[in-house]
């Protein structure tokens, strides 16, 4: 075994540390062994793409398809859900307000693309199914865009994580799996993997007390265009984009190792049944390759459905 993947054996010590690793050696490496290490790393992916280049390829590709725009308060502690409806691609780009920094209101699209193979061939540079499985049922593939200042809660996801950054920077802060110190916002109402401490770096002592002792194991890294890092189901984040625009492929994949965590497989069973039952969060895939041309998305919501974020 060689040296790069040795320092993922090391995770199993009790280093915080974040390995990195490069491309040849995270093709080495099994599923069984990524799960044993149970931890986030960062690999060196892909060469940096030069800037505005996987801009323009996804618009050139699908940027007349539908995409999920989520419609939020820029307030982090904001109680309700996000907004979210569809707009073509495209005109997330070309349209002033979402990239407005002085709003209150904060946009961002995630966008399910798991039908467009070949885009994400080649973007990944191989058969990317064979690495990330986001074809099977209930695994997905999706693009992640939005920009600079657009802090994104702090949560848990039930699915194993890995994100790859393509344009633009983005600070990640991880912590390991817990429940009862990190004060879970509202189980009952599909909100059981977001804590109410909504940002790491600025923990209020005093009203999270036990959350304090959390924090010495804290990871942080700045993902730059080209890295991979993997989040391992369970495992708390926050996510800050540094630079105006940020894109992300991210591949969410199903495990049996939320079996481990009983919590985490217990919040995602009850958030699935919610969400169907309420009607929330349409987040199916794309076949088609157009759509109409809207011209406003803002006058008329009355069909729009609300989603976690």
């Amino acid at each position: 075994m060689n040296q790069e993947l040795e320092s993922l054996e090391v995770l199993n010590l009790g280093t915080k540390e974040l390995p990195q690793i490069s491309r040849a050696a995270f093709l080495e490496l099994t599923p069984a062994t990524i799960m044993k290490a149970d931890q986030p790393f960062v690999v060196d992916f892909l060469e940096p793409p030069e800037p505005g280049t996987i801009t323009n390829l996804i618009r050139s590709e699908i940027g007349d398809l539908p995409a999920a725009l989520f419609i939020k308060s820029r307030d982090p502690e904001a109680p309700g859900r996000s907004q979210v409806t569809k707009i073509p691609l495209n005109s997330f780009f070309e349209t002033p307000l979402y990239s407005s920094s002085s709003h209150k209101t904060i946009y961002r699209i995630v966008t399910n693309i798991k039908y467009q193979t070949e885009l994400i061939d080649r973007i990944i540079g191989m058969k990317a199914d064979q690495l990330f499985p986001y074809q099977q049922r209930g695994n997905s593939a999706n693009l992640w865009i939005n920009y600079e200042g657009q802090l994104g809660r702090t949560h848990f996801d039930e699915l194993e994580n890995f994100n790859l950054q393509l344009e633009g920077t983005k600070r990640f802060v991880c912590l390991p799996p817990g429940r009862s110190n990190f004060y879970i916002r509202s189980f009952w109402r599909g909100f059981g993997h977001h804590s109410q401490a909504v940002n790491f770096d600025t923990v209020d002592e005093a009203r999270f007390p036990k959350l304090m002792k959390e924090l010495s194991a804290r990871r942080e890294i700045i993902l730059r265009p080209g890295q991979l890092l993997y989040i391992p189901l369970g495992w708390w984040h926050q996510v800050e984009p540094l630079e105006e625009i940020n894109i992300n492929l991210n591949f969410w994949l199903h495990s049996w190792k939320i079996l481990r965590r009983p919590y985490v497989f217990v919040d995602g069973v009850y958030k699935a049944v919610l969400r169907r039952a309420l009607g929330l969060y349409d987040y199916q895939p794309e076949r088609r390759r157009q759509i109409p041309t809207f011209t406003t998305i803002l006058g008329d919501n009355t069909n729009d459905r609300e989603a976690q974020s």
